[in-house]
């Protein structure tokens, strides 16, 4: 397994950073919709729950994604 993030060109580069950034934010707003106390926002229980699964879900899928595509099998 070797990163080949070194061997993309400029365009791929900016597409893995702009992947990996855009996995982290699903992933911080999943969490923060999960943790952060129930009276911040104005959505409320189960679908607060929901929201926060699916956007903590989709932002790990989007990381391995992302990371998958800039590894290679050696």
């Amino acid at each position: 397994m070797k990163l080949i993030i070194n061997e993309m060109n400029g365009k791929e580069q900016a597409l893995f950073v702009f992947d990996a950034f855009m996995a982290v934010l699903y992933l911080a707003v999943g969490l923060t919709l999960l943790l952060a106390d129930m009276s911040r926002f104005r959505i409320q229980g189960v679908l607060k729950i929901l929201l926060g699964v699916l956007f903590t879900v989709y932002g790990l899928f989007r990381i391995y994604r992302a990371f998958k595509n800039a590894v290679s099998n050696e």
